[in-house]
C-alpha cells in the first residue's frame, strides 16, 4: 500500500525524528516542505535517501539545468550525515520518483546506463 508523504509531513514530531536521526543542515520545516512537494513511495524504508535527493533538487538545481546523477550526489550528500552518505546508483534509482512526480526528466541518454536528468519544475 503506497504511502502518502505530504499526509506524514503533517506529523512535526515524526518528522523531527527523521532530521534528527538521519539529515543535518535541513530544518524540520526545510523537511515539511519537502515531504509536501512528494508524492507516493511504497516504503519508508531509507527514506532519508529521497528527502535529500528531492531537497538537492529542489534548493540546488535551477529550472532548467542539465545534470548528471553524480552531480546531484556530491549537492545531495549535503543534507544526510556522514554514516547515510550516498553513491550515484542510489541517487539514479531515485531519479525514478522524481520523474514520476513531474519534477524533473531525462533528457537523454548519454551512454550505456547513464542518462542526463533536466529540472523541468
Amino acid at each position: 500500500m503506497p504511502v502518502d508523504l505530504p499526509e506524514k509531513a503533517e506529523s512535526y514530531d515524526w518528522t523531527k525524528n527523521l532530521v534528527n536521526r538521519s539529515l543535518k543542515s535541513l530544518s524540520v520545516s526545510q523537511v515539511r516542505w519537502v515531504l509536501t512537494q512528494m508524492g507516493s513511495v511504497m516504503s519508508l524504508r531509507k527514506i532519508h535517501r529521497k528527502i535529500a535527493v528531492m531537497a538537492a533538487v529542489m534548493y540546488e538545481m535551477n529550472i532548467g539545468e542539465e545534470l548528471l546523477a553524480s552531480d546531484i550526489m556530491t549537492r545531495a550528500n549535503k543534507y544526510v550525515q556522514a554514516a547515510c552518505t550516498l553513491n550515484s546508483t542510489m541517487v539514479a534509482s531515485l531519479m525514478h520518483h522524481l520523474v514520476s512526480w513531474g519534477y524533473i526528466e531525462v533528457v537523454q541518454p548519454r551512454k550505456w546506463n547513464t542518462k542526463l536528468y533536466k529540472r523541468i519544475k
